[in-house]
């Protein structure tokens, strides 16, 4: 028999026998189509997320701050395991030790050395680092005088540029151009449209009293310590202050205490000059005043929080009155400029470029902050749901198979006597067994048709539903579809489905490939 024969006569089967297809098509059908909805419900929540991420104004942009110095290893003994653990999990608590270990005994650098930033700027695929400056001035513009806070700003922050509402963002070409709040607008009495465009281009005058260096117990050599030695320090200026006897501290603690008080004293005689060390200047120095002119260019507003956009933006800005280009800040405030930075904003090319940058920045000890770890939590998420979801299909193929297969045996007992004749008139075993498994290959691309389509209707039914509740829940308009169902999928599910009623088919086809036609035919 050729195989288009032995094809349509499992077909034919399927016809005739219709009840025992229907049993066959449940369980196949009920989890292919959770095998669709699944993978569909997935695809279509990972393409909404990046179209999410690449629209925000945060997708090109992550945060460093300082950290330890990750280069310096814990001793052997910390990391020993005697336990007989598996050796994926012993390198998961060796991590961890390792992480606690460097977290207890290395000191955090409190400021980003200035080089660092600059050698992450000369990454080919970073167009700007922007440190986080933001000072105090007084302002002054049509006669009126006011203090405000002044932050330095990128060229390449689209976060601010998509917020202006009146005038340009800072370019190029108006380095020297200042942005103002629209609210601090409003105070000076430029409410309307108009009023706004009449602000454009007045030039106003900033005052800045070069930050005087409050005298402060901390200073960066306390922050250098380790947790443990801080948390003694902390601890004994408490009790000191609280009034507790110095006899009832712990002596290693007021040690400690006592030594980094000698180096602070010290260290503070030696800045001012000082032949004794009775008294301790409240002020060490107070810097002049520098004034610095200034262009309106553009006026900005606050994030939108119900604008997709911006909604990771919540990792980063602060709540200036005004904005300047960070290079000029940085002259202002040249000597602590120099020293370092608490944390800055590193601005890429494009979004393939973060994970990269991001890895480089951590190689020389930077703690970051972006919007990948957002995005990974949701993959990660995604990827639990999925796994769980595949748990249960398994199970429901698992059961389906033991449902065909056991059909299929009685289907075998109700056509012995054909078998034994088709074998008579010269079927040979191959035949036999071929034609039940094509009946079953049969059996499940018709699954396969038909769970794609229940699947289809669910997906477009569900689109509408899950979308128009989001939105409801979040404020949030999304321009995608939960469910997007696609070839690779479609191609998924007929392949699981043909596969589980094969393999459920091929026992049964070994069974009646193995008939006697003799005895067969005088069965009844």
């Amino acid at each position: 028999m050729k195989i288009g024969d032995l094809f349509w006569l499992g077909l034919e089967n399927i016809r005739v026998r219709k009840l025992r297809t229907v049993l066959n098509l449940v369980g196949i059908v009920l989890s292919s189509v959770l095998v669709i909805c699944t993978l569909s419900a997935t695809n279509g929540i990972a393409i909404a997320l990046e179209k999410f991420v690449s629209q925000s104004d945060a997708a090109l942009r992550f945060e460093v701050f300082p950290d330890f110095d990750r280069s310096v290893q814990p001793p052997e003994e910390v990391l020993a395991i005697s336990e007989d653990v598996p050796e994926r999990r012993r390198k998961r608590i060796q991590e961890r030790l390792k992480s606690d270990w460097q977290e207890k005994n290395l000191p955090r650098r409190y400021l980003i050395p200035t080089a660092t930033l600059d050698d992450l700027n000369r990454s080919g695929t970073v167009v700007d680092v922007l440190p986080n400056i933001r000072m105090q001035c007084e302002m002054a513009v049509d006669e009126k005088n006011r203090p405000v806070v002044v932050e330095g700003g990128s060229l390449f922050d689209k976060g601010v540029e998509n917020r202006i509402v009146a005038g340009d963002f800072l370019n190029e070409k108006n380095i020297n151009g200042v942005l103002i709040h629209e609210f601090l607008a409003f105070e000076l009495g430029y409410a309307s449209d108009a009023d706004l465009k009449r602000l454009i281009g007045q030039r106003i005058d900033l005052r800045f009293r070069e930050s005087r260096k409050e005298f402060s117990i901390l200073d960066d050599d306390f922050f250098r310590l380790s947790f443990s030695d801080q948390a003694k320090i902390l601890s004994v200026m408490d009790q000191v202050l609280a009034g507790t006897n110095l006899s009832s501290i712990d002596r290693d603690s007021l040690a400690l205490a006592r030594e980094y008080a000698a180096n602070r004293r010290k260290k503070l005689v030696d800045e001012n000059n000082k032949t004794t060390s009775t008294a301790v200047p409240s002020t060490i120095k107070l810097r002049q005043v520098k004034e610095q002119k200034f262009t309106i260019v553009g006026v900005f507003r606050n994030r939108d929080q119900e604008d997709p956009r911006t909604l990771l933006n919540r990792f980063f800005g602060g709540r200036a009155n005004l904005i300047v280009h960070y290079s000029r800040l940085e002259s202002i405030d040249g000597p602590n400029a120099k020293s370092g930075f608490k944390s800055a904003s590193v601005f890429v090319q494009n979004i393939a470029n973060l994970q990269s940058v991001i890895e480089e920045a951590e190689s020389k000890d930077l703690r970051t902050v972006s919007a990948a770890d957002y995005i990974q939590r949701i993959h990660r998420g995604l990827e639990r749901a999925k796994y769980t979801v595949g748990g249960v299909v398994l199970l429901i193929m698992v059961v389906s198979a033991i449902g065909i297969a056991n059909t299929m045996f009685i289907a075998l007992f109700e056509r012995t006597e054909e078998i034994g004749i088709m074998k008579a008139v010269g079927a040979s075993n191959a035949n036999v067994m071929w034609m039940i498994v094509f009946e079953c290959i049969v059996t499940g691309l018709l699954a396969g048709v038909i769970s794609l389509l229940i699947a289809s209707v669910v997906a477009m039914i569900g689109n509408g539903y899950l979308l128009d509740y989001f939105e409801s829940r979040s404020k949030i308009k999304l321009d995608g579809q939960v469910f997007v169902i696609n070839l690779s999928i479609s191609a998924i599910a007929f392949f699981l489905a043909v596969m589980v009623t094969t393999v459920a088919g091929i026992w049964p086809a070994w069974r009646a490939a193995r008939l006697d036609p003799v005895v067969a035919m005088g069965r009844t």
